[in-house]
């Protein structure tokens, strides 16, 4: 029986608290030839795009400052569980795309893209 309980808090809540989680400990990379994003869970965990393959770049911005980029597109199947924190149930992948989520400086990371797509 507890174990259901402890599943029902973790869709409640404890999914946003595992997101939060991953994000404290991702960085952000853009070089001058791709869009990196690196976690440090049990091992390395990379997230990359090579600068001429993204074909779109969205950005969501939040009025402090606070943005998400996302480079390139995936599939519908796949976006719907981006951000959901459903990860650590199997089956569901992480982002199919490099995405920068609650960066604080999305402006930076544009300028940069956009000066590693001019270089390439």
């Amino acid at each position: 029986m507890w174990v259901f309980a402890v599943i029902g808090v973790y869709f409640v809540a404890g999914r946003f608290l595992y997101k939060r989680w991953l994000r404290r400990r991702a960085r952000y990379f853009v070089t001058n030839q791709r869009v990196l994003v690196t976690w440090s869970l049990r091992r390395a965990v990379v997230d990359q795009a090579h600068i001429r393959d993204v074909d779109e770049v969205s950005r969501r911005s939040r009025g402090d400052d606070i943005g998400t980029i996302i480079f390139g597109t995936a599939p519908l199947s796949q976006r719907c569980y981006g951000e959901t924190g459903l990860e650590p149930l199997g089956g569901v992948p992480r982002n199919a795309v490099p995405v920068f989520s609650d960066t604080s400086d999305p402006e930076g990371a544009m300028r940069a893209f956009e000066a590693g797509r001019a270089a390439v």
